[in-house]
């Protein structure tokens, strides 16, 4: 199905690669699903897997040894999908998605969604901020720049305790959507804010 020609309500969320090894988390993160797909039913989720500290790791070896930037960009990519199927492994009731002209499905259905067809061959050619090949650009980013494409909201799930650390003062952070608030950039990526604009609601909040 493609994109408007469904009524259907699109949440992308962003989950965060260094939540991944978290005591607990496979099972936090399902309960945390089940209580959103409750609280709003009708709605279609595609889960979109940061690289954690498998990008990392690729950031430093970049440091030492410089990389092409177009390597590095699509080795993190790489990184970012090895992470979505460790996810998809500990949710066999999530279906994984790489067709993006296929979103939404119509159903109100949890995704996993495989980003390098989208990335590689319908990003680079749709309205708005292109994503680049920098480390400027991280899953946040490019979820962002998804969910701007989908004119879906957004919810990026931060690492257990992030928000306490990082926000201590902004507790309905954690509760609802808004417009996107550029105090906010030292919480993402130095790229989020241009695709951030494109995005009606954008929250944080962590799977604790």
């Amino acid at each position: 199905m493609l994109v408007g020609e469904s009524s259907v309500t699109i949440e992308v969320v962003k989950v965060g690669g260094g939540s991944l090894a978290s005591p607990g988390f496979p099972a936090r993160l399902s309960a945390w699903l089940d209580a959103e797909r409750a609280a709003r039913p009708s709605w279609e989720r595609v889960l979109v897997v940061g690289g954690g500290a498998a990008v990392d790791a690729l950031r430093e070896i970049d440091r030492v040894s410089p990389l092409d930037p177009e390597v590095a960009h699509w080795e993190a990519i790489e990184r970012m999908v090895s992470n979505a199927r460790l996810v998809a492994s500990w949710l066999p009731s999530v279906a994984w998605a790489d067709c993006y002209e296929r979103l939404p499905s119509g159903d109100p259905a949890v995704l996993l969604f495989d980003v390098r067809r989208f990335l590689r061959e319908i990003e680079p050619r749709l309205p708005g901020p292109k994503l680049r090949a920098s480390w400027d650009v991280t899953s946040d980013s490019i979820a962002a720049r998804l969910a701007g494409c989908l004119d879906a909201r957004l919810t990026l799930l931060k690492p257990p305790g992030f928000l306490r650390h990082s926000v201590p003062d902004q507790a309905p952070l954690k509760a609802t959507w808004a417009p996107w608030d550029s105090r906010l950039q030292r919480l993402v990526d130095k790229d989020f804010e241009r695709h951030a604009a494109k995005v009606a609601a954008i929250r944080f909040t962590t799977v604790e």
